[in-house]
């Protein structure tokens, strides 16, 4: 049986090396903020207005990701578009709390699982199913 040559590339084990690292970070980043927000809401956050909140910001994570790591908004550094995304989702969750007649502590249990959430699909889908975007590789290095 024909087994592929190992690639002895140094760039090669240094891409490995730093996709490893980012699937760990952002996937344990993830993770706890997650169980935080599972932690705060409990029982809770089955409802059908916490499963709402938590899905419109996994949708918010997931996007906020993918403009920073795929150069989406050109001419614009990534990080700028990261803090006005993260401020966004932030501006959000605070109309919401005034807006809504829900606890704050419900509406920020709900919003911690949908960005934990986020977090871990985005890069499960961009790190095990795609690869991890260069710009991404390059900040982990």
């Amino acid at each position: 049986m024909n087994r592929p040559a190992a690639s002895n590339d140094p760039d090669d084990t240094d891409r490995a090396a730093a996709r490893r690292r980012v699937l760990k970070t952002d996937g344990l980043a993830g993770l706890g903020v997650l169980v935080v927000g599972l932690l705060e809401g409990g029982g809770q956050l089955l409802g059908p207005f916490p499963m709402t909140i938590a899905g419109l910001f996994l949708v918010g994570t997931v996007l906020s990701l993918y403009a920073v790591e795929h150069d989406s908004v050109p001419g614009i550094y990534p990080e700028v578009v990261a803090l006005a995304a993260l401020l966004g989702l932030g501006v959000f969750g605070a109309s919401l709390v005034v807006v809504v007649p829900r606890s704050v502590a419900l509406v920020a249990a709900a919003a911690l699982v949908g960005f934990g959430t986020g977090i871990v699909c985005y890069r499960a889908v961009f790190g095990l199913v795609w690869s991890v975007p260069v710009t991404r590789l390059e900040r982990a290095g």
